[in-house]
C-alpha cells in the first residue's frame, strides 16, 4: 500500500488511528517521512484528505480526541521530543509540548489530551 500519494520515495506506515467521522471513519497514519497522512474511509473507498507536517523524527503514536467536543483534534508524539496537537479542520498545529527527550508513547486520557 502506498501511503505517500506518490511513487517518488518509499514511505511506510508506523501506526494508524481511527475515529468515527460524519458517516465514515477518519484515519490518521504516522509515516516514516515524519508526516501524518489523513484519510476518510466510507464503505469500500479510502480517500486522502490531507497531511500534518511538523515533526523532525519518527512519529511514535497518533490519537484522535476521545470526547465529542474533541472530535476534530489529533495528538502525535515523536522521537523528536515533542507532543503536538492538531486541529483537523484547518490541518494546523495548535499546540506543542517539548520534553527534551524522545517520547515513545504517551498515555492519552479521556479528554484526548496527552499526559506524560
Amino acid at each position: 500500500i502506498r501511503a505517500d500519494f506518490s511513487a517518488k520515495d518509499d514511505t511506510y506506515v508506523y501506526e494508524i488511528a481511527q475515529a468515527p467521522s460524519g458517516g465514515g471513519t477518519a484515519l490518521a497514519a504516522s509515516l516514516s517521512n515524519f508526516k501524518v497522512k489523513l484519510f476518510i474511509a466510507r464503505e469500500a473507498d479510502v480517500a486522502p484528505v490531507g497531511e500534518l507536517v511538523g515533526h523532525a523524527k519518527n512519529i511514535n503514536q497518533v490519537s484522535f480526541g476521545r470526547q465529542p467536543e474533541a472530535s476534530q483534534e489529533l495528538h502525535s508524539c515523536s522521537s523528536d521530543g515533542t507532543v503536538r496537537g492538531w486541529d483537523l479542520r484547518s490541518q494546523q498545529e495548535v499546540e506543542s509540548l517539548r520534553t527534551g527527550a524522545a517520547i515513545p508513547k504517551p498515555m492519552v486520557i479521556h479528554t484526548g489530551r496527552p499526559v506524560l
